[in-house]
Order: C-alpha cells, then structure tokens, then sequence
C-alpha cells in the first residue's frame, strides 16, 4: 500500500470552496479534500467575496478539521465605469484587477513567512498576479491549475452575441484575457489543468513547464450508496444564473426548445435551480409555464428528485462540474457538444448530444417516453464517473507528481 506524501500545500481561490454550489467551489474543495485525504497539510487562502459570501461559522465542522481554511473579505462588485474603462487601457483586464486585493495580499504574505509550504496552488487564472509576492516570500514550487481556458469562454461569448456592439465588446474582453493567459504562460513551475484539451491549449501558447492533467472528482463516500434516480417524466437545469455562458445557454434553451416540447407534452414538468440570476432572467422565468427555485442548499438533492438534465452550453472550456455530479448520482443527460468538452463520454451510450433545437427536442422526446434508455444512460455515465473521477486517485496520483518535480 502507498505511504501517504506529507507535503505542506497552499492553495489560492478567488472565492470560498464552502458552500460549493458552484463548479469553481466544487473543484476547489474536491482538490483540497482529496490532497488532505491522500496525506498532505493543506492551508486554504480564499477570497470572501459578496458573490461568493460565506460565513466561517456554517463551514461544517469535518471541512474544518481536514484543512485550515482563511476567508479573507474581498469586495469584487462590478464596477461598470472601469469595466468601460477598461476598453482603452492596456494590461491586466478588469475581470482580473478585482481580485486585486491588499488585504489577501497581506495574508499571503503572512502565511508564507511564518510557514514552509513546499506547493503554492493557483485555483485559476485570476490568481496568477499573486505570483511576484510568492516568489519574494517564499522558495514553493508554484502550481497554476486553471479551470478553464478563460479567453476561449469569452470568445465563444462573443461569437454567439447578436447585437455588434456587445460581440465588439466581448471580442475586446477576450483579446485582453488572451494577453493575460499568455503574458503569465511558464511564470509558475507546475502546470495541472483539467482537460486534455485545456492542456493542448496551453502548450500552444508556450508552456514549457512540466504538466499533469488533474480533472476534478467526486467522491464515492458522499454519494448515495443505492440508486437514487428513478424517475424520468420531467426535466431539470441547475447552473450559476450569475455566468454568462449559463445565460446563454438556458436562454436558447427556453427559446428555441422548451415550447415545441411542450406542446407535444404538455403536462411536461420543468424544475431550474441556480444561484445569483439576475432580475431581468426571474422576471423572464417567472413568466415560463416552470418551477424556478433560485438557489438551492443541496444540489445532489436538487438532482436525485427525477428528471432528465438539460445542460445546453455554446462557450467556455475546462470542465463542466454539473455534469459530472449528475453523471455520479446516475442522472440521464441531454447536452450540446460544448458541455462536455474534456468528458471522456460516448453519444448514446453515456449521455445523449444534439447540436440543434431540433435535435434537442427530439432527443428529449425520445427519451420522455422511454425510461428503459433513460436509466441505461445513467447508469453507464455513474459507472464512467466512479472508474474515470475518483476524486482520491487523481489526487493521490497528483501527490507523487508534485513530489516527483520538487
């Protein structure tokens, strides 16, 4: 049996890994619990933002005994004037410049001077700025683990807006970014995304540093040990309604799909959970023959009452956490191609894939009345997710690779 790898590890979030309600949370958290898991010390430097607010008390009590986790306040609210501004001022972009913070800057700094940590992990791109002060600090190896590849979500942002002014505008975002992802290329020792594919991404902007693909895992421990998907006569959608590809998505979605479907089923239910959605999208869902329930406390649950998943998504990159906890609990999936980009998964036999409206509400009607198809997808798609994503093998096996290169 492997010995475990007592490494000292820091790891750098832009928001708070509890509650994780989100894929940025949920990726966090998995990494931090399965390096502790595998036998590292893991410190967690998070930014406690009015987005992402978490208050230290409600984190549960085993989170805070497995790590030792800071939730520094940071104010990261738009500010529309300097996202305008931002348009003819060159260098960082102002997607990036809010995570800019004195406070979490003196609290690195403090952590790295009174601790020898052997990794400093970078939890995504906008952490990358912090490199300079963990250099002077500290002799840690420096880890990037991006969650996506953050230009490509903005171009494909800007590819699908219909107004020119906004595609203008989300193509200006996306050169910027792009700028950033290349100007910080080879600045850390350690290169972990999450896909293959991200992977391929990076090299082709420079990368040169030795890299390991650790894609996010679940853990069999919190999964119900039984079936818990039964039930496959309504549909369900549950994303952060505050991330513009999320929008986008569950906007063509409603548009292009939800009222042919439901007039050829018309006692067709559907459920959408998401935290953060803005006034004009409730003011648009309330007025849709569905059941919004804003945030939810527990997503699995939110998942295990029944229902096909709908997860249509046109842009970003990285991994789309969603599906795979709902590919852990045995849910059918109905996805475009987009959505499961760095998913090891196979069209009919782990989840069905349509690239059309039309195609997607065929796919969706087909499956309506066929609940055979239903559980064989899901249970395909659970057994991929437990053999391919167990959160304590990627883990451990990123242990030996950090000590491999320290």
């Amino acid at each position: 049996m492997n010995q475990p790898i007592r490494m000292n590890i820091l790891l750098l979030t832009n928001k708070s890994p509890w509650p994780p309600r989100d894929g940025g949370s949920f990726a966090t958290l998995a990494m931090a619990r399965g390096l502790c898991k595998a036998g590292a010390r893991v410190t967690v430097l998070a930014m406690n933002t009015t987005k992402h607010p978490t208050v230290e008390k409600d984190v549960p009590e085993n989170i805070r005994q497995e790590m030792y986790l800071h939730l520094i306040p940071v104010k990261t609210s738009l500010n529309y004037f300097k996202a305008a501004f931002d348009l003819i001022v060159p260098g960082l972009p102002y997607i990036a410049s809010r995570f800019l913070s004195n406070h979490f800057k003196k609290k690195l700094r403090e952590l790295l001077l009174t601790e020898a940590f052997d990794i400093v992990q970078l939890e995504g791109l906008y952490l990358t700025p912090y490199i300079p002060e963990i250099r002077k600090s500290s002799a840690a190896r420096i880890v990037f683990r991006p969650h996506n590849v953050e230009h490509e979500v903005w171009y494909d942002l800007s590819k699908n807006a219909t107004n020119p002014l906004n595609r203008f505008y989300l193509k200006l975002i996306a050169n910027k970014v792009k700028g950033l992802e290349s100007r910080m290329i080879n600045q850390y020792d350690l290169l972990v995304p999450i896909t293959e594919r991200d992977l391929s991404v990076f090299q082709s902007l420079g990368n040169h540093k030795p890299s390991k693909v650790c894609p996010t895992g679940v853990s069999r421990a919190d999964l119900p040990e039984t079936e818990s998907h039964k039930d496959f006569d309504s549909l369900f959608y549950i994303g952060a309604l505050d991330w513009k590809p999320n929008q986008e998505g569950l906007m063509w979605f409603l548009q292009k799909v939800w009222t042919p479907l439901k007039t050829k089923h018309p006692d067709l239910k559907f459920r959408i959970a998401g935290r953060n959605a803005p006034d004009w999208l409730i003011d648009f869902l309330n007025k849709q023959d569905i059941l919004f329930e804003g945030e939810v406390e527990d997503s699995a649950e939110f998942m295990s009452r029944g229902g096909i998943m709908i997860a249509p998504l046109f842009s970003g990159s990285g991994l789309r956490i969603k599906i795979l906890e709902a590919m852990s609990l045995g849910v059918p999936i109905v996805a475009t191609p987009a959505s499961v980009r760095g998913l090891p998964l196979n069209h009919e036999e782990h989840l069905m894939i349509a690239d059309t409206s039309d195609q997607f509400a065929a796919v969706l009607s087909n499956l309506l009345s066929n609940p055979d198809a239903c559980k064989r997808l899901g249970n395909n798609a659970r057994s991929l997710a437990l053999e391919e994503f167990d959160n304590f093998a990627l883990t451990n096996t990123l242990l030996h690779f950090f000590k491999t290169h320290s």
